[in-house]
């Protein structure tokens, strides 16, 4: 929880804030009431993209877009130190290894106690601000139920259940949860694991999602759970109907009901809104892409059109004032066989390409 005290005594102020951070909770402190109501009403978001190859000029694309919102302010970290060393693979070939990323939040902004994880491949058509002051106590993570592991421990096949007991050890599978969406306790993950625990641990194969497997294992007991609504996953390839469906009724019956008024849509999954424009919940995407200053470019990468590589720029071969080059024009004129034959030797002759 984040608490903000008014308080015009600075000193009662100040010792009740101590209290609060001593006692795990976000306190902001103003001293006067005018301020505090200005405070109150406003939200700032704090935007941090884990990267380690977005080219600048992109960063400066994003940086320009989010610069009308005066609340908002984004910044880019580049977390490739942290991976050197670790042999990192991924088992699906949608999931890159960035996914492992959440691990390295903890050292990388080591003056954060709480922070709203988002992955890349979603919409937010909620307010994250009410979901970033779940209630949370002592717990490490608050998430969304996995609807789709929780089908698949359901099928008669019997595989998902037997990787839970010789891979997971899990001791309530159902309580799996969807990792793109996190609500994390960083002072409480930092008592779990060091980020170099936690990757070493994600360096050991047999994982079939990798880092959502490794938190679910390791936080197991130590989850707040949030409603659907929060993390609806999109129907790719039929799943709904032919997994999410095997999972309790009640379960079940809570991702539909969610996929009514979805506050975060997640593509989890091979199937993309920017791949695919007909797949569930594209035009939700496309209602925002297009609001974004790189909808040109991802219409483009969806029709199969390649960024133009830039031209090459050559130093004339015979200069602008030089006296022969009225000769030269007439004998070889703009565009000609001649012309272009020129041009090759006298660059030749000055050692150009």
């Amino acid at each position: 929880m984040q608490i903000l005290i008014i308080e015009d005594e600075k000193r009662l102020a100040d010792a009740l804030g101590q209290i609060m951070q001593e006692a795990r909770y976000q306190a902001d402190i103003v001293y006067d009431g005018r301020d505090g109501l200005a405070y109150a009403s406003s939200g700032d978001y704090d935007v941090i993209v884990l990267e380690r190859n977005i080219s600048d000029e992109n960063k400066q694309i994003i940086t320009k877009f989010l610069a009308q919102f005066s609340n908002a302010a984004v910044r880019f970290y580049d977390v490739s130190r942290y991976l050197a060393g670790f042999n990192l693979t991924t088992s699906n070939a949608h999931i890159s290894v960035e996914t492992y990323y959440r691990f390295i939040i903890q050292e990388a902004l080591p003056f954060y106690s709480k922070l709203l994880y988002l992955d890349c491949d979603l919409v937010v058509n909620g307010d994250v601000a009410e979901l970033f002051d779940t209630e949370m106590g002592d717990n490490a993570i608050a998430a969304v139920p996995d609807i789709d592991f929780i089908g698949n421990l359901n099928m008669k096949d019997g595989i998902r259940a037997e990787y839970v007991r010789k891979q997971l050890h899990m001791r309530d599978a159902y309580g799996y949860f969807q990792a793109g969406v996190l609500v994390m306790n960083l002072d409480r993950t930092r008592k779990i694991h060091t980020v170099h625990e936690w990757l070493q641990i994600a360096s050991k194969p047999g994982y079939i999602y990798n880092d959502q497997d490794i938190l679910n294992t390791e936080c197991e007991g130590l989850v707040t759970y949030l409603d659907y609504s929060w993390n609806v996953m999109h129907n790719c390839a039929g799943r709904v109907a032919g997994v999410f469906d095997f999972a309790p009724a009640d379960v079940y019956k809570a991702y539909m009901e969610s996929r009514k008024a979805p506050k975060v849509v997640h593509y989890a999954g091979f199937d993309k809104p920017w791949k695919n424009p007909w797949c569930d919940f594209a035009p939700l995407y496309w209602q925002y892409a297009q609001e974004t200053p790189f909808v040109a470019q991802m219409y483009a990468a969806m029709s199969g059109v390649q960024k133009p590589e830039p031209p090459e720029h050559h130093d004339r071969a015979i200069a602008e004032d030089s006296p022969i080059r009225k000769y030269v024009d007439v004998l070889a004129p703009t565009g000609s066989k001649q012309r272009e034959l020129m041009k090759v030797v006298a660059r030749k002759v000055r050692g150009k390409k």
